[in-house]
C-alpha cells in the first residue's frame, strides 16, 4: 500500500474541512471534526501538524452498538466496587 504524501494528505484534508475550520487548524495546528462517507457511514477526524506536515485520524463510528454481558454495569448499590488507582480487580 503507497503512503500518502504530507501535502497529500494536506489536501485531502481541506476537501474534508469547512473554510471555518480550516482557519481553526491553520491557527491551532489541530481540530476535530465528524463526516459522513458517502451518506451512510459516520466518521471522526482529527487533523493536525506533526513534524511540520499534516497528519490525519480517522475513526469509523458504528451505526448500531452490539450489548454484551460485559460491558453492563451493575446497578447500585453493592454493584459497583472501589479499585485503588492502577488496580485492575
Amino acid at each position: 500500500m503507497a503512503q500518502l504524501s504530507g501535502a497529500e494528505i494536506a489536501a485531502l484534508v481541506r476537501q474534508l474541512l469547512s473554510p471555518a475550520l480550516a482557519a481553526v487548524l491553520d491557527e491551532q495546528q489541530d481540530v476535530d471534526f465528524a463526516f459522513s462517507w458517502r451518506d451512510r457511514r459516520p466518521l471522526r477526524g482529527s487533523a493536525f501538524t506533526q513534524k511540520g506536515e499534516t497528519a490525519l485520524a480517522l475513526r469509523m463510528i458504528p451505526t448500531r452498538i452490539r450489548a454484551s454481558r460485559s460491558s453492563v454495569s451493575h446497578p447500585w448499590p453493592g454493584g459497583w466496587r472501589t479499585c485503588r488507582e492502577g488496580s485492575a480487580s
